[in-house]
């Protein structure tokens, strides 16, 4: 009986037809540079971002990237 309960789900989920692929993506790349800047915040305490224009482009790349993240959920409901 779960079987037929777990093949039902997944035609109603194909027949669907929206895609979250967007999110998925946009959601691992966030995931990703999230851990990337800390572990360099971490391995370089004093010293990260070493310049404001580094401090900006961090910042303006976890910008772009969470606004696609959320938009992208958003979109794919």
């Amino acid at each position: 009986m779960p079987v037929d309960l777990l093949l039902f789900a997944a035609a109603e989920a194909a027949q669907e037809g929206e895609s979250h692929l967007p999110f998925y993506v946009l959601g691992s790349v966030l995931a990703l540079w999230g851990v990337a800047v800390a572990l360099l915040g971490m391995s370089r305490r004093h010293n990260f971002p070493a310049s404001d224009r580094a401090r900006n482009l961090v910042m303006l790349v976890t910008t772009v990237l969470v606004i696609g993240a959320c938009g992208s959920a958003a979109l794919t409901g």
